[in-house]
């Protein structure tokens, strides 16, 4: 069994495209890799991930859904979901900027040695799996007619 101390953004990006076979979309400069979803019957906006490695020690993931844009009127009570979500979902958080984009976040230390498949099924898709739910979960309630019957 494979085993992970330290990863690079070079590891990091050949486990997401070969183990968990996603297609990254892009890679940055810094070694940042991105990677999109598209649209489906959960959500109806693109979502994509950055995956980020910081000093082979700290792999930070966000996700945001592309085009969303949190209504300024609805802000207040997106915000209130925001924090009853981030309470249940115990693998991200989300935060909403001024400017009432959606970030969905984890950040992961990875200073031990672990395993390639802890890595594979515990932080990549798991990490993937819960902020997609999120998202979605997220968006239907801010695009919900009357959200005010969900507070």
């Amino acid at each position: 069994m494979k085993k992970i101390k330290n990863p690079t953004p070079e590891k990091i990006r050949a486990l997401l495209l070969d183990r968990c076979g996603f297609r990254s979309t892009s890679v940055y400069d810094d070694g940042s890799i991105s990677v999109d979803f598209g649209a489906d019957d959960d959500c109806r906006y693109n979502i994509r991930f950055i995956f980020t490695v910081i000093d082979d020690q700290v792999l930070l993931i966000g996700a945001s859904p592309e085009g969303f844009v949190v209504p300024s009127d609805a802000r207040a009570k997106a915000l209130m979901k925001i924090n009853e979500l981030n309470g249940e979902y115990s693998i991200v958080s989300a935060i909403m900027n001024d400017k009432g984009t959606i970030i969905v976040k984890r950040g992961e230390l990875l200073d031990e040695e672990v395993s390639e498949a802890f890595m594979v099924e515990n932080v990549l898709k798991l990490t993937v799996n819960n902020a997609l739910q999120y998202i979605a979960e997220l968006v239907r309630f801010v695009e919900e007619p009357d959200v005010s019957r969900f507070v």
